[in-house]
């Protein structure tokens, strides 16, 4: 059977959603930080492990709240970072171990929120090296932004040469009440 192949390439796509009353950053590439969370309860019963635990990534001296994967990735039941891919067959857990072992170049980022603010946010894109130091990218998303366009909510960042693989870092400011769509377009 042939492979098909998706009308201008192919796509990864999932929406972050904000309900803290904080802006909050979170990784949607970790690199290869160790962001396992504790796979066992308070009462020592093994428990669903997730991969959400920002903390080697802060301790490397980034700025970070959160780590994208499945569900709710940071927070209690009132206030949350809740992560969705938008395709059920496909999760973001499956996405970010494939990149781990294959790395992807991107030929573009389309970012879309419930809220303009989102737009006068920085992403921070570093290329991770324990051995020559990181290197990071910063793009101001407002920067991009066409002003002769008349959709506010659509940014789509020209990303050549930007490959996600498994030393790619990418940190995004949440803004607080937003609920953000980002489609990784190969």
């Amino acid at each position: 059977m042939a492979d098909l192949k998706i009308a201008g390439g192919e796509k990864f796509s999932f929406t972050v959603a904000n309900t803290y009353s904080t802006d909050k950053v979170i990784a949607l590439c970790p690199a290869y930080f160790d962001t396992l969370k504790s796979i066992f309860t308070a009462s020592g019963t093994a428990d669903t492990p997730s991969f959400t635990n920002p903390a080697a990534i802060v301790s490397a001296g980034w700025a970070c709240d959160a780590v994208l994967d499945d569900g709710i990735v940071a927070g209690s039941s009132t206030t949350t970072i809740t992560c969705t891919a938008s395709n059920s067959k496909m999760t973001i857990r499956s996405f970010l171990s494939y990149l781990k072992h294959f790395s992807r170049p991107v030929r573009a980022i389309r970012v879309v929120s419930t809220s303009t603010a989102s737009y006068d946010q920085t992403m921070e894109v570093v290329t991770v090296s324990p051995l020559t130091g990181s290197r990071p990218q910063y793009i101001p998303l407002n920067m991009l932004r066409d002003k002769y366009s008349n959709i506010s909510t659509l940014l789509e960042i020209d990303s050549e040469g930007l490959t996600l693989g498994f030393n790619t870092l990418i940190l995004l400011p949440l803004v607080a009440g937003a609920s953000v769509n980002i489609t990784f377009l190969f």
